[in-house]
Parts: structure tokens; C-alpha cells; sequence
């Protein structure tokens, strides 16, 4: 049966595994510029303070699992997440001001590919920051 109506889907929250919620809490407050909005003793949860609707729920795990995974055929490690930014390379040099380890920005090694870094938390779940607009 296939459905009719029109349904509006849209993310609302990513839901991360971390080791240290409180250490966790502040790297994502102070990356992404998000508030904590709850919080208890397992979850930690952060919203943009701006109207990008970024929210994310930090959940303290037990396990060694992360968000990133690699491709077979390529060795390419992936982000579970991809995140637009308009100012790449303004973005970039803001978290290495704030003390964030990020890699140097390089061209794309794919031509389908845009510009763009892996950014890694504290517990290596692994984000893919990028911009479509070219310099």
C-alpha cells in the first residue's frame, strides 16, 4: 500500500554516545554555540540558540561504539553527520581559536566531493563540516 497523504519528516535531534557528559556538554556548547535546554544524570541535551533548529542529545555510554565507520572500498573514514556551514574557513579558524584540533583545510579529493573537514568530540564521533560556496 503505498501512502497518499503528504507527510512532512524533518531530523530533529542527533542522538550521541559520550563518555563524559559534562565534558561532552561543553565542547558541544562551546563548538556549535548550542544551550543545554535538560539535562539528568544519562542525558544531556543542547539546542541552537539561533533558529538553525540544531539539536543534539548527548547520552552517557557504557561502550566503545562511535559515530563514524569506513568505507570498504575507498578507506574513507565517513561522519555519521554532515553540517553546512556559509564560512568554512571563518568557522574553521574559530574552532582552532578556541583550542579545537581540527585538520588543515585542503581541496576536496573527489571531484563530486565540496570542501570541506572531519571534526571529531572528545569520544571521536566524527562530524563532516562543509560549504557548497566556492572561494
Amino acid at each position: 500500500m503505498i501512502m497518499q497523504a503528504p507527510f512532512r519528516l524533518r531530523l530533529d535531534t542527533l542522538e550521541i554516545p559520550v563518555s563524559n557528559l559534562d565534558r561532552s556538554r561543553d565542547w558541544y556548547a562551546s563548538v556549535f554555540d548550542l544551550t543545554p535546554t535538560w539535562a539528568d544524570d544519562l542525558h544531556c541535551q543542547l539546542s541552537s540558540k539561533n533558529d538553525l533548529g540544531l539539536r543534539f542529545l548527548l547520552v552517557a555510554a557504557g561502550c566503545e561504539d562511535r559515530l563514524a565507520f569506513q568505507n570498504v572500498a575507498t578507506g574513507v573514514v565517513h561522519s555519521f553527520a554532515d553540517l553546512e556551514v556559509d564560512d568554512l574557513e571563518g568557522f574553521h579558524a574559530a574552532l582552532r581559536a578556541k583550542g579545537i584540533t581540527v585538520p588543515d583545510l585542503r581541496d576536496p579529493e573527489y571531484d563530486w566531493a565540496p570542501k570541506g573537514f572531519a571534526l571529531q568530540d572528545p569520544d571521536g564521533n566524527r562530524f563532516g563540516i562543509f560549504s557548497l560556496k566556492s572561494d
